[in-house]
Order: C-alpha cells, then structure tokens, then sequence
C-alpha cells in the first residue's frame, strides 16, 4: 500500500468518536477562534487610534476586520457547537441550518469585502488622477451595503 493513500484513507477517515471530536475542537478551533478574534480586535483598534489610517483603503480594511470578527464571535463558536452536538466533524446541511447560515453570510461578505478592497487598489495603481474623484467615501460605503445585503 501506498504512503501517500494511507494518509488519503487516515484524513478522510469520518471521526465519530466523541472524545477525538472534542480533542481536535479543543486543540484547533478554539485557538484558532482566539487568533481571529484578537487579530482583528487589534487591526480595528490600531486603524481607529492612528489618524493617518483614516482614509477609504484602510475604512476598507476596517470592515473587513469587522467582518472577520464577526465570523470569529459567531461562525466558529457555532461550527463548535455544531461538531460538538453532532460528535462529528462533518457538516450535515439538513441537519444544522442554524450554523451554516451565518457561516455562509459571513464567507460571502467577507469575500465581497476582499473583491472591494482589490478593486479600490486596481483603481488607485491604474488610474491615480482620477482615483479621488472616482472611490469617494459616499461610494464606499454603498458599495460595503451592497456586499452585506447581496447573498
């Protein structure tokens, strides 16, 4: 047998003892749910607290920290209940609407987020006369409403 299929076997393997459901949760969530969380507390207290960050690329940046927050207050502790409740790290759509809903809002929004952010610098390198005239704040925030209401 293969190395490389026994590793394929060993990581598609479906965990459904309880107790290696809660170790790995333990050891990989919440730590990761910790990173999020400060990562983009500080990001937001850092672009609030220096005045020179107060401009539309970094109002950008903002809100996509906001944003990630928000998956890291709500879509991981939820994805923990879930794997939790379920003794199972796979997620049954059927199953658990409440998780996969918010998870599913925040990826998008936090996908729209990075799509405004590329295009408000494509802008800025490509056309730099016309950028303040063209990415005013007014716009920015209309199109931050657009990515929170398009799903």
């Amino acid at each position: 047998m293969d190395t490389n299929d026994s590793v394929d076997k060993l990581f598609l393997q479906k965990i459904e003892d309880s107790n290696a459901v809660l170790i790995f949760v333990l050891c990989i969530y919440i730590p990761l749910d910790i990173v999020i969380i400060a990562g983009n507390t500080f990001v937001l207290v850092v672009i609030r607290r220096t005045p020179s960050l107060h401009n539309i690329q970094f109002e950008l940046l903002a809100r996509l920290a906001l944003v990630d927050l928000l998956s890291g207050i709500v879509g991981v502790p939820l994805s923990i209940w879930g794997n939790i409740t379920r003794q199972s790290l796979y997620l049954v759509v059927e199953d658990c609407e409440l998780q996969y809903i918010p998870g599913k809002i925040l990826f998008a929004t936090s996908f729209l987020h990075l799509l405004l952010i590329t295009v408000d610098r494509h802008i800025a390198v490509m056309n730099p006369l016309i950028y303040p005239k063209l990415v005013t704040r007014n716009r920015i925030r209309k199109c931050v409403a657009v990515s929170w209401v398009y799903h």
